[in-house]
């Protein structure tokens, strides 16, 4: 059961991580002015961008990842099961 609780937690950790950065990115990076949209090829070389940037494609990719182990973990016990 402590096994499922840290996966339970690492999968809510990646979502939380991945939708928060997701927010945040528009917030600092690609604001919706004029201003924003003049800076925007600057702001998105920045340190904060890159690893916001990071955050997102990464939670992205975990998330999909787990839910590809979530089926393939269903798949295997129909069919051992069985």
């Amino acid at each position: 059961m402590a096994r499922m609780t840290i996966i339970v937690l690492l999968y809510a950790g990646w979502m939380a991580a991945h939708y928060i950065a997701s927010h945040v990115y528009v917030k600092l990076c690609v604001p919706l002015t004029m201003y924003g949209a003049l800076m925007s090829p600057f702001m998105a070389a920045s340190a904060q961008c890159v690893g916001i940037r990071w955050a997102i494609t990464t939670g992205g990719s975990n998330i999909c990842t787990m839910w590809s182990l979530l089926g393939l973990w269903v798949a295997e016990n129909v069919i051992v099961n069985r």
